[in-house]
């Protein structure tokens, strides 16, 4: 589904050392979990791939519009890193991740350092 809203990713974000450093400390933050099947919120990246050889599992990638879509099956782990401040609707995507994520399940979601503006009160 292409959406007028949904960004594409230059690869060359992925080389960036900043990014490279980032995925470093979020592999050290995961601990060891036992899983079957997990769910990367967002498009596959490399970072995707070092998931995959973490938790010793597939994990698929989002290709819905967030903010409205809605995810399919039933996850072991999802992970959603630096995505929901991006969201204009951050708790339909939080109310999707509840309806898949299975009994026992691991979500490991981080946010950029700063309270996103979704979160800010008067």
């Amino acid at each position: 589904m292409n959406s007028p809203y949904r960004n594409t990713i230059d690869p060359e974000y992925y080389n960036a050392s900043h990014v490279q450093i980032r995925w470093e400390k979020t592999m050290a933050f995961l601990k060891e979990y036992d899983a079957n099947l997990g769910l990367d919120i967002g498009d596959k990246t490399p970072f995707t791939e070092q998931l995959e050889a973490h938790f010793n599992c597939a994990f698929n990638n989002t290709a819905i519009d967030l903010d409205e879509g809605k995810l399919e099956g039933e996850y072991d782990v999802i992970t959603a890193f630096e995505i929901i401040e991006h969201l204009f609707n951050p708790l339909h995507l939080l109310t999707e991740i509840s309806n898949i994520l299975k009994e026992g399940g691991k979500l490991y979601l981080s946010t950029p350092k700063g309270k996103p503006h979704f979160l800010w009160s008067k």
